[in-house]
């Protein structure tokens, strides 16, 4: 990382006023460091471990079918949502505070073909811009640990799915954290690379 994106960085965290609190000026750091362009030559594409191949797993064990609606929570530049509407034929929709991200995930989508079926919000995970009991999956790919409110974040990944979805009703997939399980009817996936 150059010294000017250090600075940039620093820069957005001084930003932030007492009064919004430190989650803001942790939400600003996240927004900021995963937004910097170096960030897939150490890390991938897919910017968690494993790739994509532990997206797909992660996919079978949701089930997955054609046509479900899936909500990408922290969709940085649309990686997965890009994988999961072309493997599996899914209309996704990503979340990001980044707004850069979320503007790159659309042109992806668009130089992919993929436009009709991956759309992007600037959104927070801890009050998500999708109605209650809306979609068919939730995945949140090695991001909740990055989120300053886990339990209100948890509880909006599970609002927004619809019970009784599908086969094993509402899902919320989670990669990269034990393998706990929210109450039936949603159901809490978990894959380690």
């Amino acid at each position: 990382m150059s010294s000017a994106q250090l600075e940039s960085v620093a820069s957005q965290v001084r930003s932030l006023t007492l009064a919004e609190g430190e989650a803001q000026a942790v939400k600003a750091c996240c927004v900021a460091v995963w937004g910097i362009d170096l960030l897939p030559l150490l890390l991938g594409a897919s910017y968690h471990p494993g790739g994509l191949e532990v997206t797909g797993r992660l996919a079978e064990l949701m089930g997955l079918t054609r046509g479900e609606v899936v909500l990408d929570v922290a969709s940085g530049i649309g990686t997965t949502a890009l994988f999961l509407a072309s493997m599996y034929h899914v209309r996704v929709v990503g979340v990001d505070m980044g707004v850069s991200q979320c503007g790159r995930a659309m042109r992806r989508a668009s130089s992919a073909g993929l436009s009709s079926r991956v759309s992007v919000v600037v959104g927070d995970a801890e009050r998500l811009p999708v109605s209650d009991d809306s979609l068919d999956a939730v995945v949140c790919e090695c991001a909740l640990c990055t989120f300053p409110d886990k339990p209100t974040a948890a509880r909006e990944l599970a609002r927004v799915v619809r019970p009784g979805a599908g086969r094993c009703g509402g899902r919320v997939g989670r990669e990269g954290t034990s393998g706990s399980r929210a109450p039936e009817p949603r159901r809490a996936h978990s894959v380690s690379g």
